[in-house]
């Protein structure tokens, strides 16, 4: 049998954080059979939490995976640890948290406390962190660069010939520059819960599509170049690549820098930009219903 020794953060508990902090999970599980394995074992957090695997804040399981483990407790069984962490990628309202566990020869889940009995967890907006303290970017695509604002500030001294600043609370003064910079502002909301509106994401893609073709090194930011920004280079790939989905071209851009996607931009992306298979299977659809039966 299973039982729940300890969780961090507790449950119940209050807890302050800031967003594009990481977030920790732990779960301290006791199992009176000395046979036991961790592999015996599933441990999950379960939040509606942001982070870039749930874009959209819905209720959902984080699995944890096994930390440490002690044997020989008094009653000969044993102790084990589960562990994981997130980067939150949303401020705002309050949010829940529980833990839940279950042998994986049963389907029956032991929760961590009674339903709605949750550690509650207060997102504030970035602080000072490592994402800002100084000038970042990756080269992504072509000619098209992802970074912060403050690389994006010297846009200049790094040799970039234009820049796409997607914060709505940021401004850069182009006259600063000591020389010519092309720049344009398309003011985006932080935070993932955040939609991206469908003329914007269409005006960043037109936008960064001209400054490639005049082979314009280019960078694109927000406030840390992972939210807002990693979300408009992940549309540029995607525009630019039409036979790739959305987990490809995601894929692609995280591999060269961390981002996350804001809620609703694979559904915004794939009504903007159809797939070549989705645009042939929609005009045989089209054309299926316009045929006339004739005798």
């Amino acid at each position: 049998m299973a039982i729940i020794v300890s969780t961090e953060p507790s449950v119940p508990s209050w807890q302050d954080m800031f967003m594009l902090e990481a977030m920790t999970f732990k779960v301290r599980v006791a199992i009176d059979n000395p046979q036991a394995s961790a592999d015996d074992i599933c441990a999950q957090a379960w939040t509606n939490l942001y982070h870039r695997g749930n874009p959209s804040g819905e209720w959902h399981a984080i699995p944890l995976g096994i930390l440490e483990s002690t044997t020989n407790l008094d009653n000969g069984g044993k102790m084990f640890v589960f562990s994981d962490s997130v980067i939150l990628t949303s401020d705002g309202e309050e949010y829940r948290l529980t833990f839940r566990v279950r042998s994986k020869q049963s389907e029956t889940w032991i929760w961590a406390n009674d339903f709605m009995v949750d550690a509650l967890v207060k997102i504030f907006p970035p602080t000072d962190e490592k994402w800002t303290k100084g000038p970042e970017f990756s080269h992504v695509y072509q000619n098209i660069h992802l970074g912060n604002f403050m690389a994006s500030s010297i846009a200049d001294e790094l040799n970039f010939d234009a820049v796409l600043n997607v914060a709505d609370n940021l401004d850069l003064v182009p006259s600063k520059f000591s020389r010519e910079i092309i720049y344009k502002k398309i003011p985006m909301k932080n935070g993932a819960g955040n939609k991206i509106p469908d003329h914007m994401i269409q005006e960043a893609v037109s936008w960064l599509e001209e400054q490639d073709a005049l082979n314009k090194k280019t960078i694109v930011n927000c406030r840390a170049g992972i939210g807002r920004a990693g979300s408009t280079v992940v549309a540029y790939v995607f525009y630019k690549n039409p036979t790739w989905s959305f987990e490809q071209c995601y894929k692609f851009v995280s591999e060269k820098r961390f981002i996350y996607p804001h809620n609703g931009l694979e559904e915004t992306l794939n009504k903007l930009y159809p797939r070549e298979k989705q645009l042939t299977e929609s005009l045989n659809l089209v054309d299926t219903s316009s045929r006339t039966v004739t005798k």
